[in-house]
């Protein structure tokens, strides 16, 4: 029952894909574009009864604490 978007940003190209349930706990969805390593993308999702929530990616991203120290 849960429905979820993602919004991709991969070099010039952007998109709001749509994603589906994959079985599981899993959801899928394809872009009309290739996405490249530098990707950026948003997922919304929202369950029954539930509020909105967001997740954030970025492909290729390198971690910014290894050796870091607050």
């Amino acid at each position: 029952g849960a429905k979820a978007t993602a919004n991709v940003f991969s070099g010039k190209d952007k998109g709001n894909v749509m994603l589906t349930a994959a079985g599981g706990n899993a959801m899928k969805g394809e872009t009309p574009f290739a996405i490249g390593s530098d990707a950026k993308i948003v997922v919304s999702f929202t369950l029954p009864g539930k509020k909105t929530e967001q997740a954030r990616f970025a492909l290729g991203a390198k971690p910014d604490h290894k050796d870091h120290k607050h």
